[in-house]
């Protein structure tokens, strides 16, 4: 069942052809806030949590998508089962804690792993 919002996706990511595809083609179902840098996206999940789903490079200017991930604790803690790591690299038994976007993909591909992602941690997440 589609929720009945629109849901909120964070991307990281320091290509902006890649921004710009993937904020269009999920404007239809994701109201998206995009950031190039890891730095970035640390001061947007401070100021703001309520995000279902974080798509992350892997290889940002400013260090890897990892670290973001790896610092997510405390009041962001949430956002771990909600994070997607894009990579072109061979990441197949790398990492088991994180859900794993394979670069280049298309469009339904990302979609699915949103899809695929809110459907493991059940309800959107709500405000408080």
């Amino acid at each position: 069942a589609r929720p009945s919002r629109k849901l909120r996706v964070l991307i990281v990511e320091d290509e902006h052809y890649v921004m710009r595809a993937l904020t269009r083609g999920l404007s239809d179902m994701a109201e998206v806030v995009g950031c190039t840098t890891r730095r970035e996206a640390e001061a947007i999940l401070d100021a703001d949590r309520a995000f279902d789903v974080v798509l992350c490079d892997l290889g940002l200017e400013d260090g890897s998508g990892l670290d973001l991930f790896d610092g997510l604790g405390g009041p962001t803690e949430h956002l771990r089962a909600r994070f997607i790591l894009m990579s072109g690299d061979d990441l197949s038994g790398a990492r088991v804690d994180v859900t794993l976007l394979s670069k280049p993909f298309d469009l339904q591909r990302a979609r699915a792993a949103i899809e695929q992602v809110m459907a493991s941690v059940g309800d959107p997440f709500e405000t408080r």
